[in-house]
């Protein structure tokens, strides 16, 4: 549940930014590709779907809170 939620994190972050984050170097797709096909075969694809939403409401300092504490940080 943490990672598609951090996956949503990321996703809407990166978003807000509105500019490539990557300035400097192209990022790697396949992994990130890889890495969300294999969170949604484990938790299933509406599971995950789910918890990407609540990642993606997160505000910046919600999703850092909820990476140093391990707790459940619930959307804005």
């Amino acid at each position: 549940m943490r990672s598609a939620r951090f996956i949503g994190a990321a996703e809407g972050l990166h978003e807000a930014v509105g500019v490539p984050v990557y300035i400097y170097y192209e990022p790697d797709r396949s992994l990130y590709e890889h890495t969300v096909a294999a969170v949604r075969s484990q938790m299933g694809a509406e599971t995950f779907e789910a918890a990407r939403a609540q990642g993606r409401a997160l505000t910046f300092k919600q999703a850092v809170a909820c990476a140093l504490e391990g707790d459940e940080v619930s959307p804005a």
